[in-house]
């Protein structure tokens, strides 16, 4: 259903991709929550492409039901590049390893070569798109990496890098506003693996192609996310055709609408969660 503020689809789930690797762990955490609640609490977010959808925001739970085996999904459907939506930038903090150099091993990885410099240059190159990223060291040292910056090579190395620390636990994302106010405070830090931004062209083909980013690098800005919708696993993975799924939506969410069950905050709110 399209509404003033939000569009709600019933999309077969064949049609939806990913842009970007999953993480086999959190996939099985959410596979078992949605399985033993029943419901998917939240839909993803996806926008058009010249052949099915781009997953946006929800790579996680579009995994998890299409191995529990949905023939459907209920996703968000945005206008990619309009609307508010931006594309921006997770990084990674990089592990403090007694026992591996982390910065050392990256350096180590074929079909690139690291080269120390300011932070100011790194970023520099990093937005003209002359290298693939770089790694921030200290307020006056940063590694850049260089290697071919075609998009499929580059997406490539991405996933080789993040695989190198990965494997030494969770990941911890940093904002790029937060690694800004970092340097321009001069503090000293945990190396930051900072990535390249990607633009909608590039997220829609790497979306069609083989070679996905690594998880956890693009973040997209959504004005107006849909929330708690809390849809049945039911009409999900169980039989029924598009059109017929889409009449039953299109009746549950006029119901919802009708109990002024549907809320749109037009200021940003801070949620603590149950």
């Amino acid at each position: 259903m399209n509404t003033h503020h939000f569009h709600l689809a019933m999309l077969p789930i064949e049609e939806v991709f990913l842009h970007e690797e999953t993480d086999i762990f959190r996939v099985a955490k959410l596979k078992k929550r949605i399985e033993t609640s029943g419901i998917l609490r939240n839909p993803p977010i996806v926008a058009n492409m010249d052949s099915g959808y781009v997953v946006l925001d929800g790579a996680t739970r579009t995994t998890s039901l299409k191995e529990i085996g949905a023939s459907h999904i209920l996703a968000q459907v945005v206008h990619y590049g309009k609307d508010g939506i931006d594309v921006e930038t997770w990084n990674h903090i990089l592990p403090d390893m007694s026992d591996t150099d982390i910065i050392q091993t990256i350096g180590s990885l074929q079909g690139l070569r690291l080269t120390e410099t300011n932070h100011q240059q790194a970023d520099d190159l990093l937005l003209k798109r002359q290298i693939a990223g770089y790694i921030y060291c200290s307020p006056s040292t940063s590694m850049i990496i260089e290697t071919d910056t075609a998009l499929g090579p580059m997406t490539s190395l991405l996933r080789t890098i993040v695989a190198t620390y990965k494997k030494h636990g969770e990941i911890y994302r940093l904002a790029q506003n937060d690694l800004e106010q970092i340097i321009a405070k001069r503090t000293e830090h945990s190396a930051v693996m900072v990535f390249p931004r990607f633009t909608p062209d590039e997220i829609r083909t790497i979306a069609q192609s083989e070679q996905k980013l690594p998880a956890g690098i693009t973040r997209h800005i959504i004005p107006g996310r849909v929330l708690n919708v809390n849809i049945p696993l039911d009409w999900l993975i169980g039989a029924g055709t598009t059109a017929e799924k889409t009449q039953w939506l299109d009746a549950w969410l006029s119901a919802k609408i009708v109990d002024s069950k549907v809320r749109y905050y037009h200021e940003p709110v801070f949620i603590f969660d149950e």
